[in-house]
């Protein structure tokens, strides 16, 4: 059906009208700082990453680009804080699989809410996380720890990067899959928690691969590594075993990111930040030293980073579910 003359100018123009705000916006995108919020401390792999993505922007734009840390509740301190901002695109969120599809099934209750609040931009990369031990432990692999803590029950801790977190997540799926009785000793992030088990003070921990020096600190004999939760061995570490190989498939996972914005912010900066993103973790430099620390780096259209949420929230509702693991 034709429309009128009259009565299709009016359309166009109330389009043009209605997106003009949106095209002004990115046009004149970005004209002041932009943080990047990582919702750990510093030392972790999501902010050794977010500050190499810091670096590779601030010359393409022109503007500073700084990260911020903000810690709390496995990442929701940092995410609700993004969630509340402005959504103009110069407050972005450095989520991870933590952020965005575990603590929503998790938790009984976040200050967010992962698929309405955010309006996604791309993937950024994933990690295996890794078993470690403090050398004194008498155990050499993972079935050897296994058979000592089930022994031992109640005597030895694990720590973890704060409650909720990939991490863990992964020495409960330990706990309960093995019928083990540990205790957990959350902490602030994967730095602090990685220096408690280097003093000592816990047995074990399953921090990601990139964390606060984890390869150098296996490599000297200050940590013993028992298994990575990854598909493959990880490059970093190639003599230490995946956990299929040791014998737990069941811990088979890795810790993924991407950025993000609050829900709102327009399109095209959108578009514009995807873009700038992908250009920097393209570049051959930035992509070997991420993948030196033992990140794998995966960019990815705005659309398909939202469908990977939406499958890996659906994924992690399944094993939560099933492990009957709940926090308050």
């Amino acid at each position: 059906m034709k429309l009128p003359l009259r009565l299709f100018s009016c359309v166009l123009s109330c389009g043009l009208a209605l997106a003009a705000p949106a095209i002004a916006a990115a046009a004149g995108w970005p004209d002041k700082p932009v943080r990047i919020v990582v919702t750990f401390p510093p030392g972790g792999t999501t902010d050794i990453m977010a500050r190499e993505i810091a670096a590779g922007l601030q010359p393409r734009w022109q503007v500073p680009v700084t990260v911020e840390n903000r810690a709390g509740a496995g990442g929701s301190v940092g995410a609700a804080e993004v969630a509340r901002s402005r959504a103009d695109g110069y407050t972005l969120l450095f989520g991870t699989s933590g952020t965005q599809a575990i603590n929503p099934v998790l938790y009984r209750s976040i200050p967010y809410d992962a698929q309405r609040d955010f309006a996604p931009i791309t993937r950024l990369g994933s990690v295996p996380n890794i078993l470690l031990v403090h050398p004194s432990t008498p155990a050499a692999t993972a079935g050897e720890f296994v058979r000592l803590v089930k022994a031992h029950p109640g005597r030895y801790a694990y720590a973890s990067s704060g409650q909720g977190t990939p991490q863990h997540l992964n020495a409960e799926l330990l706990v309960r899959s093995q019928g083990l009785e540990m205790i957990h000793v959350p902490y602030g992030g994967a730095a602090p928690g990685v220096a408690a088990l280097l003093g000592g003070h816990v047995t074990a921990m399953f921090p990601s691969l990139p964390s606060a020096g984890i390869a150098e600190h296996v490599r000297s004999g200050r940590l013993r590594a028992l298994a990575v939760t990854g598909e493959q061995r990880a490059t970093a570490l190639p003599e230490v075993p995946t956990v299929k190989e040791a014998g737990l498939p069941e811990l088979q996972m890795v810790t993924w990111y991407g950025l993000l914005a609050p829900a709102g912010t327009p399109g095209p900066v959108l578009d514009e930040i995807n873009a700038a993103v992908r250009a920097v973790l393209a570049d051959p430099a930035a992509k070997r030293r991420l993948e030196a620390a033992g990140i794998d780096v995966e960019t990815s259209s705005r659309e398909d980073f939202a469908a990977f949420i939406a499958r890996e929230s659906t994924r992690w509702q399944t094993l939560i579910r099933n492990a009957n693991i709940h926090l308050d």
